[in-house]
């Protein structure tokens, strides 16, 4: 016999997180949900986590929006790999090799300094 699981899904967690890549990319969520082949209206339900969203529409709104699932469900699972070495990465990417170097050694001190 199956247990039963208890969800305690955060919708409005999950809306936040896709109303912040939304904007990040510049989309109004008429233009997202025209990529993402939906409703305005179910994007703006799910922004506002009174809508639930269903596994195909996260996907979608995820590959349009470029980001991960794991980045817009981490607020809900127990472990969920962390986005900010991507985040990261992509500040530095068009740095100079020097400043990325010198941010590197801050880093590196900070994390001394904190342990």
């Amino acid at each position: 016999m199956v247990g039963k699981i208890k969800s305690n899904i955060n919708y409005a967690a999950i809306g936040n997180r896709i109303k912040t890549a939304r904007e990040n990319n510049g989309y109004t969520q008429e233009k997202l949900a025209e990529l993402a082949e939906l409703s305005t209206g179910y994007i703006a339900g799910i922004e506002t986590g009174r809508s639930s969203i269903g596994l195909q529409a996260l996907i979608a709104i995820a590959n349009v929006l470029k980001v991960s699932v794991d980045d817009l469900l981490q607020d809900n699972v127990t472990y969920a790999h962390s986005s900010y070495s991507k985040e990261i990465a992509l500040l530095l990417e068009e740095e100079s090799d020097e400043l990325q170097n010198k941010i590197s050694r801050i880093v590196r001190n900070l994390i001394e300094i904190l342990k």
